[in-house]
């Protein structure tokens, strides 16, 4: 009798079957990581504008003003590093905002709807990637209201009180 070389196609279709599972095991794996990853930087970025915005407070005796997402308010760039942006990760589809109820004049009755004087909050339309953030930093990033067809997690700097 002789004697064959190779392998048998029961023995391949074991072989990419046990393939197979192991990659619709790691891909969903990954993609959380990821996610996960994407959310860690955005905490850090809120962090960093935190950081300046406490600073800006320190020399001027109030927050910044407030403005819209992806835009700097107007005094802070300064207090940030040289290539930071509020418009960070366009190609993640977020964009931060700095807010302030109080400055250039108080809006009383959103800052009771919204909960909060002053934040720094984080928008998109990704509502995995807000997940992931409240996930990884749940006693900082809290949901908030929000429109035109996004969404927001903010950092409460301030929160409202009468």
């Amino acid at each position: 009798m002789k004697k064959s070389k190779g392998f048998t196609l029961i023995e391949l279709m074991i072989v990419v079957m046990i393939i197979g599972i192991l990659a619709a095991i790691a891909i969903p794996k990954y993609k959380d990581i990821t996610i996960k990853a994407k959310a860690t930087t955005i905490i850090a970025d809120t962090r960093v504008i935190l950081t300046a915005a406490q600073l800006y407070l320190a020399d001027n005796g109030q927050y910044p003003p407030d403005d819209w997402w992806g835009v700097i308010p107007e005094g802070l760039e300064p207090y940030l590093p040289g290539d930071f942006s509020f418009a960070r990760h366009e190609e993640w589809n977020i964009s931060y905002s700095f807010d302030n109820m109080r400055y250039p004049r108080e809006y009383r009755s959103y800052a009771r709807r919204v909960g909060m004087w002053v934040s720094i909050s984080v928008w998109t339309k990704d509502q995995d990637l807000l997940n992931a953030i409240m996930e990884v930093a749940p006693d900082y990033m809290t949901p908030r209201q929000a429109y035109a067809g996004r969404r927001r997690v903010s950092a409460v700097l301030e929160p409202y009180s009468n």
